[in-house]
């Protein structure tokens, strides 16, 4: 198996540098990336996953890489401190390559429940904070992958789609620890700027917090809005520049909303009306119906943050 040429033991010139303990703590090191949690899974049932060639393409990507890796690692190695650092750097690809073998591998058959099953359990292990997280290029193809697929219908596709869509969202650390939209704002804030806003609630679910920040012209200001009703702020010739709605649940159907952020909200979804510009989702989940809109809705989040969606 190809993880077994990931143990260095030979003498060579460079590893006859390296004093026992980093010998030792280099293949341990080694060995936890070779066999993280979940790719002891992985090398039973990725036979199960893509065509022989696929497979045999994984292994030699992997190979070349981690030799790759490893060998910027050994050359010049002249003090301990530098040697850890510049392997820990290595290993971090290696983990970052692997983890993107992984999902693409998986995005090949998405029709397939053991890939469902393994994407799921990819997602779980990158939630974790000690994880490498999956690049944003590998989530968005292999979300794809998953929503162009659950035009299939199939439930479980769908929900795997929806998972890698919810991941997207997290991935957008930049907004996670402002605690107000003032944090988030660029511009002065006027106190004395009163604005109104509408949202569609959802029956039995608990409503989010709203907070707004900064101070523009009206043209440039934020909203959030139903399509079809009378505007609000209407004379006004000042308005809010973000919006930021935290927790709670929140419906996109019939809205409008520009320049806003939602972080750890339930954002359902039916597939009607809705325009949107400029907005960010941040640790979202979504709850949507599987129509030919609340899919493109899902590539979009997937595609691009901020978020530009109109049907």
């Amino acid at each position: 198996m190809i993880p077994a040429l990931f143990i260095v033991q030979s003498e060579d010139d460079e590893m006859a540098k390296l004093s026992p303990e980093d010998k030792k703590w280099l293949q341990g090191e080694i060995k936890k990336i070779a066999w993280p949690t979940g790719w002891r899974k992985a090398r039973e049932t990725i036979i199960s996953w893509g065509t022989p060639a696929a497979i045999v393409g994984v292994g030699v990507a992997l190979l070349a890489v981690t030799c790759g890796a490893l060998y910027q690692s050994f050359v010049h190695v002249e003090k301990e401190t530098e040697f850890r650092t510049n392997t820990n750097n290595s290993f971090t690809k290696i983990n970052e390559q692997m983890v993107s073998l992984r999902a693409l591998v998986i995005a090949g058959q998405p029709l397939k429940k053991q890939n469902q099953d393994a994407a799921k359990a990819l997602l779980a292990e990158a939630r974790q904070k000690s994880a490498t997280p999956i690049p944003t290029s590998i989530v968005r193809e292999t979300g794809t992958s998953f929503v162009d697929a659950a035009a299939s219908l199939d439930q479980n596709v769908w929900d795997t789609a929806l998972a890698f869509v919810s991941y997207r969202t997290q991935l957008n650390a930049n907004l996670a620890q402002a605690a107000t939209a003032d944090e988030i704002a660029t511009t002065p804030v006027d106190p004395n700027l009163t604005t109104n806003y509408r949202f569609v609630s959802i029956p039995g679910y608990p409503l989010p917090r709203l907070s707004v920040g900064g101070d523009v012209p009206i043209d440039r200001a934020a909203l959030i809005d139903k399509i079809g009703e009378p505007p609000l702020n209407v004379g006004q010739t000042r308005g809010k520049q973000v919006i930021l709605v935290q927790g709670g649940t929140i419906g996109l159907d019939t809205m409008r909303m520009k320049h806003v952020v939602l972080r750890d909200c339930s954002v359902f979804y039916s597939g009607g009306p809705v325009q949107l510009e400029d907005v960010v989702f941040v640790r979202c989940t979504f709850v949507l119906v599987n129509t030919a809109n609340a899919r493109n809705f899902s590539l979009a989040v997937l595609s691009e943050s901020p978020t530009k969606f109109r049907v």
